[in-house]
């Protein structure tokens, strides 16, 4: 069946004439995602002599990753995948040959099911960060100071790595499959098309 046009010849969309076409759609889970963090520091102070002060101290991190507060974590672990279980691909669709049986999920490890930590991997546990500075009187005359310092920081691992593995779980995301046929929804509203004055 062919849209009808107007009177100019341009194609009316679907609604207009009573007919919806479905495409296939995606439906990917929500992130409930958390994270902790905890720091704390010792510091201290030296004059050493009139004209030279140094700042020195560390401190510890703790910065584990992020995690999804309903476990929706999966990744996949080559040490959970076994052959058996192996799909069959049709080389000519892509498609799994259901017939041919076999797990799509093979090797997919999960939060929910404890085979996995809580944000997917292990955090590095209490991180030391030292820091130094110092300050320098260069002419003595208080006037001309020369700073500087240095420290080793840590930052949390990027979030994406945690994100894609909630939204791309595949016991979660769904993708339903509908015909794209075309259906008539509007049948009992449809009335004739107006003929335009041009």
């Amino acid at each position: 069946m062919s849209a009808p046009t107007c009177a100019l010849g341009i194609r009316l969309p679907a609604p207009y004439w009573g007919l919806l076409q479905l495409r296939p759609i995606h439906r990917s889970s929500t992130g409930y995602f958390r994270y902790n963090q905890l720091e704390f520091f010792v510091q201290d102070t030296w004059k050493i002599t009139a004209r030279l002060t140094l700042d020195y101290g560390m401190r510890f991190a703790w910065i584990p990753p992020q995690y999804d507060a309903k476990n929706q974590i999966a990744l996949f672990d080559p040490s959970a995948y076994k052959a058996a279980d192996a799909v069959t691909i049709d080389p000519n669709s892509g498609n799994i040959i259901t017939a041919d049986g076999g797990n799509p999920l093979n090797g997919i490890v999960y939060t929910k099911s404890g085979q996995l930590p809580a944000g997917g991997w292990g955090g590095r546990g209490i991180m030391p960060e030292p820091r130094f500075g110092f300050a320098f009187d260069l002419f003595g005359d208080h006037k001309t100071i020369l700073r500087g310092g240095a420290g080793m920081m840590h930052d949390r691992t990027q979030g994406n790595l945690i994100f894609n593995t909630v939204f791309n779980n595949p016991a979660v995301v769904q993708t339903p499959s509908y015909p794209t046929t075309i259906l008539p929804i509007f049948q009992p509203y449809r009335r004739p098309l107006p003929k335009l004055p041009y």
